[in-house]
């Protein structure tokens, strides 16, 4: 169509042939967390980089396994798990994965913590 001679990018943008935004680049695609404890929760601020949403994993340190906590589309995503151990504080370890709606993509976010006393 581009090489029609009464081609314009007006054209194109009418007919939305034409991306008018930035491409993403998945190979370089990487949430960003930024947890913070408060009273019974802790909320984890995300940027997740024009895709979605992030998919939200957690674990207490010194755990092998991540637990999925569940997908946040607007940052905070509010984590309310109780305590592992009634009024002793834990440290909570997070990471992320961008999320397009149907599948994880991208690379998994940098492994983040906070101390949470509940």
């Amino acid at each position: 169509m581009k090489t029609f001679g009464n081609y314009s990018p007006n054209m194109g943008a009418e007919l939305r042939v034409v991306i008018t935004g930035q491409p993403v680049n998945f190979g370089d695609l990487k949430p960003e967390l930024h947890p913070t404890s408060l009273l019974g929760k802790v909320s984890v601020r995300f940027i997740k980089k024009r895709m979605f949403g992030v998919k939200l994993y957690g674990r207490l340190r010194g755990e092998e396994e991540w637990k999925y906590l569940g997908i946040g589309r607007r940052s905070p995503f509010i984590d309310k798990r109780p305590l592992a151990t009634e009024e002793k504080p834990e440290i909570r370890e997070y990471k992320a994965m961008c999320y397009d709606g149907q599948r994880e993509i991208g690379l998994e976010s940098d492994m983040v913590s906070v101390v949470h006393a509940g």
